[in-house]
């Protein structure tokens, strides 16, 4: 679980935390998620976004949400395909 105090910064910076914490090397990160470790550094330094998969793998692996790691018109389509579910699909 990420510390409250993380809870304020970028996603890349909270994901440095989660594997801070855990000393988990970027090697270890990336065997995780099925990168390379090449991959996670250029994620953690901002110079790459993680594509949609590796997002939900990192949200399944940390709880990072995968919607922290989008561009503002991936978002909101995010939430236009969720007003869109018809309320049972929701609690689903």
């Amino acid at each position: 679980m990420l510390r409250m105090d993380t809870l304020s910064t970028t996603p890349r910076e909270r994901l440095r935390a989660w594997a801070s914490e855990r000393t988990w090397t970027q090697g270890r990160l990336a065997d995780a998620l099925g990168v390379t470790q090449q991959a996670v550094s250029s994620i953690l330094a901002g110079r790459v976004t993680p594509s949609t998969a590796v997002a939900h793998c990192i949200a399944a692996l940390t709880g990072i949400p995968t919607e922290d790691w989008l561009g503002d018109a991936d978002r909101a389509a995010v939430e236009r395909a969720r007003a869109a579910r018809k309320p049972s699909e929701v609690a689903a």
